[in-house]
């Protein structure tokens, strides 16, 4: 049964390092067009109508925060340092922390990467209208795959970029899942919990799948290539050009 709410929430983690992309900063920290990455995925969830809190999770020692996002917050963005080891923890702490703020288990909650900053607000706004029209128990964007896919194994530790071939996917039932991903607070707060209490945690890379192993189908919206995921040096140029098209 769907949540019964006309808004959201929305929980951005942002307590990971990300060191595949290099840099002397956690990659939500490095700049893109002149300010951190983490502004602009806040400033995108703070300009949607069906947005109605804002919370950043970020890491109790975080050396960053204060200095360079905090200048540029729009009102109302609430900041927990309950990052974990893990995105499960990380995720899990932030939906306690809004439990306790006195947010209602049976309200909507978007999980967002912090290194997705191009997302846009007519994207968001697109998963929470399609979730809700189809009175589905959540959902996340998500794209076809449109390249053929591979599945293969290393064929050792000495050729670490070097894999051999065991099966060719159908690529027509493969999606890419992005996020935001739509689910109830306290649903996705139990289901968490579950999987934390169990010890095995490491697994969970996005929330569909916790949500998934508890027998839930979520809805796939359709995403945008341009919200894509910044993990490597070269995906900053990339992000850089889809923000500076979006301002056209």
């Amino acid at each position: 049964m769907m949540p019964f709410s006309f808004k959201t929430m929305a929980l951005i983690c942002a307590a990971g390092v990300g060191s595949r992309a290099g840099g002397t900063l956690p990659k939500q920290y490095q700049s893109l067009n002149g300010l951190p990455m983490l502004v602009h995925t806040i400033a995108a969830f703070a300009q949607t109508p069906c947005v109605l809190d804002v919370l950043v999770v970020i890491g109790s020692a975080d050396e960053w925060f204060d200095e360079l996002v905090a200048p540029h917050l729009p009102a109302g963005v609430m900041v927990a340092r309950v990052g974990g080891a893990s995105r499960a923890i990380s995720v899990s702490n932030g939906l306690q922390f809004l439990k306790d703020y006195g947010k209602n288990l049976d309200h909507w909650v978007m999980v967002h990467d912090a290194a997705r900053p191009c997302i846009r607000p007519e994207l968001i706004q697109r998963l929470f209208d399609g979730v809700c029209a189809a009175q589905a128990d959540g959902g996340l964007l998500a794209l076809p795959v449109v390249d053929t896919v591979k599945l293969a194994e290393q064929l050792s530790d000495a050729a670490p970029d070097v894999y051999q071939v065991r099966q060719t996917l159908k690529r027509d039932e493969l999606w890419l899942a992005q996020t935001p991903q739509m689910f109830g607070l306290g649903a996705l707060l139990r289901a968490l919990s579950h999987v934390i209490d169990a010890e095995n945690s490491d697994w969970v890379t996005d929330e569909a799948s916790v949500m998934e192993s508890f027998g839930v189908s979520p809805l796939l919206v359709g995403g945008h290539a341009s919200n894509l995921k910044v993990t490597y040096p070269e995906d900053f140029l990339l992000a850089e050009f889809w923000l500076n098209h979006h301002k056209t």
